[in-house]
């Protein structure tokens, strides 16, 4: 039987060695190597990640039967959702979409989200609802695996072979009437 300590460490390293700031996309992202509209295509598909978090938590919570864990793990879906005091995550996730100039509400539809992001993001949610508990908290490959099929499909779309798929967000389209702020790395510091 393996120890927690070995355990948690074993966890950790996945992370370090599968977590999608490795992946090119975010190297491109990061470094400023990406257009207006590449980044507007991150957003969108980001955006639907962050927005299934919630789902995600909730479904874990569905199966969990004692009250403190219940309690500790609610505190995730208010960090996403907001409470009355806290906007939450979601909120500022639609904020950023404002400030790269992206109609919030065309966003907040899903409706350019690449196929791809939803194959990989509706399985997770499904994924947490449908296994154990056990299996739901610690199964950091599968998420590394959610993480990375995302910025995989924003490449193939946006990068290189630049094959957007039919229904995904076109470039130049769902923008606000009004200027994108003219930098928007400090907002996106605080988005992983």
């Amino acid at each position: 039987m393996t120890s927690p300590a070995k355990f948690d460490a074993r966890l950790r390293q996945i992370g370090a060695d599968r977590y999608h700031d490795k992946h090119p996309f975010h190297t491109l992202l990061h470094s400023g190597g990406c257009t207006p509209d590449q980044v507007r295509a991150w957003v969108i598909n980001r955006f639907y990640y962050q927005a299934s978090i919630p789902m995600k938590d909730a479904a874990f919570m569905s199966g969990v039967t004692d009250p403190a864990l219940r309690r500790a793990w609610r505190s995730r879906i208010e960090d996403h959702d907001g409470t009355t005091q806290n906007e939450g995550g979601i909120a500022r996730w639609l904020r950023l979409a404002d400030a790269v100039g992206l109609d919030r509400d065309y966003v907040a539809s899903a409706q350019g989200v690449l196929p791809a992001t939803r194959f990989a993001v509706d399985p997770y949610v499904r994924f947490v609802r449908d296994k154990t508990l056990q299996d739901a908290a610690a199964a950091p490959i599968f998420k590394t695996d959610v993480l990375w099929a995302q910025p995989d499909a924003l490449h193939a779309a946006y990068f290189t072979p630049a094959r957007i798929p039919h229904g995904a967000w076109q470039p130049g389209s769902h923008l606000r009437a009004v200027p994108v702020r003219r930098s928007i790395r400090p907002m996106c510091e605080t988005f992983p």
